[in-house]
Parts: C-alpha cells; structure tokens; sequence
C-alpha cells in the first residue's frame, strides 16, 4: 500500500517532500502504521534476478526540506548490503535445506538396502514355522521373527530422527556374550542356507558401549556381502571376532574385525571402497553396504579399514570405549 507499495511494486527509489498530496500515498496505509506521512524516502530491496523482495522506508525527516541526495545515497548504501545479507541468508538457508534432503535420501537409500536382510531373515524363519510340528519350536520362530520386525523400526526411527536433526546413535552398555548369541541366532540360519560357516571368536566377555541396533547392521552388511563374494566358491567361513585394544590408560577401543573365506577384493574398488555406490558388479548390489559401515564407525567416534589376499578379505571396526561404567 502507499508510497512503499509503489516502489516495491515497480522497483524504483521513491522520494516524496510532500506525501499528503502524493497520487501514491495510500492514507490507509497512515493509519495502519500509525503516523501520517508527510516525507519519504523509499528504496527497494534486490532480490535474486533483480526482483523487488522489500523496501527499506524513511518517513518524515525532521529537516523541513525534506530528504537529500546525500540521504538517498546513504540509504541506497545501506538497501544495498541489507539486500546483499539477505540474500546470502536466503541462500544459506536454502543450502542447508538442500543438503539435509540430499543426506535423507542417502540414509533412505542406505535403510532399502539394510531391509533386505531383516526380510530375508523373516522369511526364513516363517518357512521354518510352517514346517515345524512342534508349538514351542514356532514359537521360538515366531520370536525370533518379531525381533526383525524390532530391527526394521529402529531404521525407520533413524531416518525421522535425522529429519529432526536429533541425535541418531544410542550409544548403551552392552553384554558382549548376550549381544553375540542374538548375533549368531539371526546370521547363521541365512549362512547355513548358503553353505557358509559361521565362527564367532568371543575373546571379550565383558561390556561394551555402542548402538546395538547399528553394530548389528554391521554385522548384517559384513554377512551379505561375505555370502555374496564366497557365492562363487560355493560355500566357506565367515569369521568375527571380538576383543579389546588398550592405548592407554583410559583409553581403549573394541575391536570387531569381520573376515570371508572369498576371493578378496577386486583391486579396481580398493581405493574407494567406503564411498556410496561403489561396487564391483555384484548382481544386485547398489555400493552402500561399505559406505554404510564407515558411517556408522564415524558416528560412534571410531574407525574401519580393510585388507586383502587371495585367500579373503577381512574388515576391522574399531569403536572407542572411553566412556566406561
């Protein structure tokens, strides 16, 4: 409305020395500032590709003449950083929201793909349940089953988490013995089917801290992915083992290293093995798995490498345990 409706609305610097008499001036527009106009100076804000997006407005300069060029020139000055801080805001804000969609996606990207073990799993165990005679048996099945269904929720709460921009790692005291014997009642089924054996060295029997929900995804990708590249051998060992590393006094580390009986790693992907998307055309596979497992290493502070022969590959996850209770 008004004099600031106008310049806004054509882009243009308005100065007005006598705004009652103004065609512009909009005297509703008095009243709902609550001032009557008598002199203005109005400059509009540049938006991006030069659209008015505001205007800065000076009313009733206690100089009877009215506003200067000088004044003009000041407030043009003035307009035109204010414009400038905007725009950059704007912009920034923008990015932010383009990059925490842009992360979403992955992290939707990374949950499709964990999906498919937790399903695989379910529909193992509901096979079984249809062929068990025994009630206690299905259910033992039945229980087992629903913990996938537990592990499926907690992906989908990661995702709503990270949307809020909440914390995603639960990092708890664990039992290392109880932890693994759920580890080795939802991997070694699958392993089995594929002819895979399946050694877990326990070497710590104490505690530990981390996100169970997230190591297990670990322990899942290191699975898949071992079943995968033995496929062509038909068969072999997938080996974890646990134990504790002291660097010093209060400071260790948990170390899990995962190994396979396969052909080892294609030196084409060794160099960028833990970025998305890389993988070495394996029928199916998207390249998250590893990407996936450094994150979850990063978000609990820690590490994870690999090496390679002929004979296998073997992965290690280092998690700090500082934090002790």
């Amino acid at each position: 409305q008004g004099l600031i409706g106008w310049s806004m609305a054509n882009g243009e610097v308005v100065i007005a020395s006598d705004a009652p008499n103004d065609d512009r001036t909009d005297t509703a527009f008095d009243e709902l500032v609550g001032f009557h106009s008598q002199t203005a100076l109005i400059v509009p804000l540049e938006g991006e590709d030069r659209a008015t997006m505001g205007a800065i407005a000076l009313y009733n300069n206690r100089d009877q003449g009215g506003f200067s060029g000088e004044d003009r020139s000041l407030l043009e000055l003035i307009t035109a950083n204010a414009s400038t801080a905007i725009r950059l805001q704007m912009a920034r804000e923008q990015h932010e929201r383009e990059e925490r969609l842009t992360t979403i996606g992955r992290l939707l990207s990374a949950v499709i793909h964990d999906l498919k073990t937790p399903l695989t799993v379910i529909s193992g165990y509901v096979q079984l349940m249809q062929a068990a005679d025994s009630k206690k048996k299905r259910a033992e099945y039945a229980e087992s089953a629903l913990k996938q269904f537990d592990h499926i929720s907690a992906m989908q709460r990661e995702v709503l988490e990270f949307a809020r921009g909440e914390r995603n790692v639960l990092v708890r005291k664990v039992y290392l013995q109880k932890f693994f014997d759920e580890v080795r009642a939802a991997v070694e089924p699958q392993l089995k089917r594929e002819g895979v054996e399946l050694v877990i060295d326990l070497q710590d029997k104490g505690t530990a801290r981390f996100d169970e929900g997230k190591i297990l995804r670990v322990v899942h990708n290191r699975a898949r992915n071992a079943v995968e590249a033995m496929g062509t051998r038909g068969g072999g060992r997938f080996s974890i083992r646990v134990a504790r590393a002291h660097k010093g006094e209060d400071d260790e580390e948990l170390v899990l290293t995962f190994s396979d009986t396969g052909p080892g790693i294609p030196k084409e992907i060794e160099h960028r093995l833990f970025r998305s998307f890389v993988t070495a055309n394996k029928k199916g596979g998207t390249g998250l798995g590893l990407a996936i497992v450094k994150k979850i290493a990063e978000d609990h502070g820690g590490t994870v490498t690999a090496r390679s022969t002929k004979r296998g590959a073997t992965f290690e996850l280092r998690l700090p345990q500082r934090q002790r209770e």
